[in-house]
Formats: C-alpha cells, sequence, structure tokens
C-alpha cells in the first residue's frame, strides 16, 4: 500500500490525495491506508487504483472520481452532467433555513442540478413542499439518484428550462445557483470547471443572462 500512495503522491505532487484515492480505490477508510502500508495488495486493486491516479493526473475532479460529494453533512452522487456542490453554495441552504417560513412553505430550486440545496433543504424541513426544475435530464437523472438515497420522494423534480416547467405559481421561496459566467472566460479553461458541464457554469456572453431572465 505505502510504496503505491508514494509513487502516486509524486506524480500528484499531494500525498494526502494519493492516500484519499487509494482509499476509494481498496474501500478503505483513510485511517486504514496509514495503518497498513505494508499491506500487499492484490494486482487488480493496483490496476484500479492506477487508473483512478491517471485520471486525477489528467486534471479530473476527485468527486468525478469518486462519484460522490459531501454537501450540508450528506453524501450525494455526481457525475460530469452535474455541477460539484460548492461549500459556499452551503450558505444558500442556511440562510434559507433561517428565513421566518411556514411550516408547509412552498419552496422552488430553479436549475437544481444534482439536487443538493432543495434536497438538503426538505431533509432539514421534511412539511416543506419542494419542487426542482433543471433543463438537463441528465443532471435531472442525478438529482432522482439523491433524492432516492436520501429517502425524500416528495421532492418533485420537472423537466425544463427556468420556470417553463411550472403549472403552479406563490411559491414561498425561490432558490437557485444560476450560471453566471461569461461565455468564453479564460477560467473556464483552468481547474476542476474544465471538466464541470458548461451549461451549468455559463449565460451568455456577460454570464448574466439567466438571472436576468429569472429576475
Amino acid at each position: 500500500v505505502d510504496e503505491q500512495v508514494r509513487a502516486a503522491a509524486l506524480r500528484l505532487g499531494d500525498r494526502n490525495e494519493a492516500a484519499r484515492l487509494a482509499a476509494l480505490a481498496l474501500e478503505q477508510p483513510l485511517a486504514w491506508i496509514f495503518a497498513h502500508g505494508d499491506e500487499p495488495l492484490d494486482p487488480r486493486l493496483i490496476h484500479r487504483f492506477a487508473e483512478m491516479v491517471d485520471r486525477r493526473a489528467q486534471g479530473v475532479p476527485f468527486a468525478y472520481i469518486a462519484g460522490r460529494c459531501e454537501f450540508f453533512g450528506r453524501d450525494f452522487s455526481v457525475s460530469p452532467a452535474v455541477l460539484i456542490p460548492r461549500p459556499e453554495t452551503e450558505h444558500l441552504v442556511e440562510w434559507s433555513l433561517e428565513l421566518p417560513l411556514p411550516d408547509d412553505a412552498r419552496i422552488l430550486d430553479v436549475g437544481t442540478g444534482s439536487g443538493c440545496i432543495i434536497l438538503s433543504l426538505a431533509a432539514e424541513r421534511p412539511n416543506w413542499h419542494c419542487t426542482a426544475t433543471d433543463i438537463s435530464k441528465a443532471a435531472l437523472a442525478v438529482a432522482a439518484i439523491n433524492r432516492e438515497r436520501l429517502q425524500l420522494p416528495q421532492v418533485r423534480l420537472l423537466h425544463g428550462s427556468l420556470l417553463e416547467p411550472l403549472d403552479e405559481t406563490g411559491f414561498d421561496l425561490i432558490v437557485s445557483n444560476p450560471p453566471y459566467v461569461a461565455a468564453g472566460d479564460p477560467h473556464l479553461e483552468q481547474g476542476d470547471v474544465r471538466f464541470e458541464p458548461e451549461i451549468a457554469l455559463t449565460a451568455g456572453p456577460n454570464g448574466l443572462e439567466l438571472i436576468g431572465t429569472l429576475m
């Protein structure tokens, strides 16, 4: 184990990340990796680990390799069809929970992606009536997986652009983490965003097209 982790750390320039990948490949807790450095590995596991290291070395986000990401204390499935949940987006959930809303509030999440925002709200406030929309069927499929894993069947997932799929109005709260990056922005060629869906990142030449439509 230690030999494989050292080699991966040299390639990635980060021993901790190499150890996290090893834990993922071996399906073991991270502490196990550090405690069993002299453990021999099956060649199949070495191959699996090497493939993960290759992908990470190419820049593929760790969350996509793992297929999951923690958000607001819960594990969410993610794929390249959805934006990777960011820690700062948790503030949107916190602010929503602090609002003086009725016990049976009607909440809408526009452009839900993985569903991390609306599902977190539904989990924290089981009596809220929660609905989410997304233009991407692939993203909604990921949100549906998360809805099932978190056992929140009451959350409605609707396919369509922004508010178009809705057959009702009068929500107590509308939340959204819409695209806000300008098309062609050089930051799109850096870091994790290179692998994330462009439709979840960019909105027109100034990045504010969808926000303007929502407002």
